[in-house]
């Protein structure tokens, strides 16, 4: 669930459509991106696929002008993540928001690659929601149902469609409260969870320049850079490149390292694909990974074009 519905924020879309209210498609997604940041909100959020489902405790608010989040897993191991505005405390990552795991791009013109159109009402965890269809119009990309609170636009559903329209993952709020107060002290690490520093590094020039070193000579229409960095020490170099088309991203990892620590292997779960492959490079091995929620052949495809020119 790495990207989970993997970057939400929609402004520049196609033809409107208008809902009953008169509100279009692109007003809806426009409310949402703002919704996700500045809306108080709390609640209890399912997620998964087919053979697996995760349960988080969602907490979110804007006090003194500031974002706060917290997010605590109700399943498995305990693990949490608290966010303070810009300066991210990113204690452990994998239990990252799914509602705003995409967020990358407000600016992002889905129409040459979605189509978008607008469904029917329907109450989702005691509240309205309008329904926004999100349509893939090639096959190298899933699609989405989304599902807004009729009042905030706050998200409160969504699936992931695979090719022959199947719902590959859901999330949904099973319950929620909306605009409420919510005390600083929430936001605030407890012993409920374990929690991980992750310190975040500048790149050096060598490092930029490794980054522009190792790319992908073929990506899906839409696709670009949404971010990147480089992690190394004595004994490792790990490239990271993130791409979204604004709502669908991927990430392709370039690990450096002289053996192979694992085999090469396509492997899917769900939504998610994995594509490990290696290649040789001055007397190391290079790993290339590409990991995200998008068709396996389209993550195959782009692996096999990641090159060192």
């Amino acid at each position: 669930m790495i990207h989970r519905m993997a970057y939400f924020v929609v402004l520049l879309f196609s033809v409107p459509l208008m809902a009953d209210d008169g509100q279009t498609a692109r007003e809806w997604l426009e409310r949402m991106s703002l919704a996700i940041k500045h809306v108080n909100y709390q609640g209890t959020l399912v997620y998964g696929g087919r053979t697996h489902w995760e349960t988080l405790a969602v907490h979110h608010a804007v006090i003194d002008g500031v974002e706060h989040e917290k997010l605590l897993h109700l399943t498995g191991d305990p693990r949490a993540i608290i966010r303070h505005g810009a300066k991210n405390d990113d204690r452990n990552p994998s239990p990252a928001n799914p509602l705003t795991q995409g967020l990358i791009h407000a600016s992002a013109d889905l129409s040459a690659v979605y189509e978008l159109s607008l469904g029917d009402q329907q109450r989702i965890a005691g509240r309205m929601a309008q329904q926004i269809n999100i349509m893939t119009r090639d096959r190298y990309r899933y699609s989405y149902r989304l599902w807004l609170d009729t009042s905030t636009a706050l998200l409160l559903a969504s699936e992931l469609l695979n090719l022959e329209g199947q719902t590959l993952e859901r999330l949904q709020f099973a319950d929620v409260e909306i605009g409420h107060d919510i005390p600083r002290a929430t936001f605030e690490p407890d012993d409920q969870a374990h929690f991980t520093a992750m310190p975040v590094q500048s790149l050096q020039d060598d490092q930029h320049d490794s980054l522009q070193q190792w790319h992908a000579n073929w990506l899906p229409r839409g696709f670009s850079v949404a971010s990147q960095s480089v992690r190394e020490d004595e004994q490792q170099r790990l490239i990271t490149r993130m791409y979204s088309d604004g709502l669908a991203a991927f990430t392709v990892f370039v690990h450096f390292e002289q053996e192979p620590s694992m085999p090469s292997m396509v492997r899917q779960w769900g939504a998610t694909t994995a594509v490990v492959r290696y290649q040789a490079h001055e007397q190391q091995q290079v790993r290339i990974a590409v990991v995200g929620e998008i068709p396996k052949f389209t993550a195959e495809k782009i692996a096999s074009s990641i090159t060192r020119p």
